[in-house]
């Protein structure tokens, strides 16, 4: 996020002072735990989101509970970054001695690990979490990363078919 900033023309001296801590979320469908049936991921998707290949991975089929849907209410995750000291200085530091591209990433990294050292921790890692307990299907993981579920060949999602249906 602070980065997304930055790019967007916003001030790092502005954004070092002004914040305390960055937010970010979604809401996640949740499986219907009436319904839900173990599913196979691809391996591809497996090692994207850093899976042991033995892990059981739910989605939900839509029962008479879940009106058909498959999905049972909403689920929030987030992701907060801490705006500590180590990100403050980051986000201090003079670039004056160099505008290159790998200068640039070279300070992104420097953000990014400071981050981690003041307590962040990437939506990723909680969509990962629900996503091993059960809660979420691999499909609505990907979608709340932003990653489109098609690339791992799960085929479309039950909202998906039930539109081709009604047309």
């Amino acid at each position: 996020v602070l980065i997304r900033l930055q790019e967007l023309g916003v001030n790092r001296e502005l954004l070092a002072l002004a914040l305390r801590l960055v937010v970010s979320q979604r809401l996640i469908p949740q499986n219907c735990e009436n319904c839900r049936v173990v599913t196979m991921a691809p391996e591809e998707l497996r090692k994207f989101l850093d899976l042991e290949s033995d892990l059981l991975l739910y989605s939900a089929v839509g029962c008479e509970s879940c009106g058909g849907s498959g999905i049972r209410g909403r689920r929030g995750v987030y992701e907060l970054l801490p705006i500590g000291r180590t990100v403050r200085e980051e986000l201090l530091k003079d670039e004056s001695s160099g505008r290159g591209k790998n200068d640039q990433l070279s300070r992104n990294a420097r953000i990014q690990a400071a981050a981690f050292q003041c307590g962040y921790r990437p939506l990723a890692h909680a969509v990962r979490q629900l996503l091993i307990d059960g809660i979420i299907a691999p499909h609505s993981a990907l979608q709340a990363l932003g990653v489109a579920p098609e690339i791992f060949s799960l085929g479309p999602t039950r909202s998906e078919k039930n539109k081709g249906a009604s047309s």
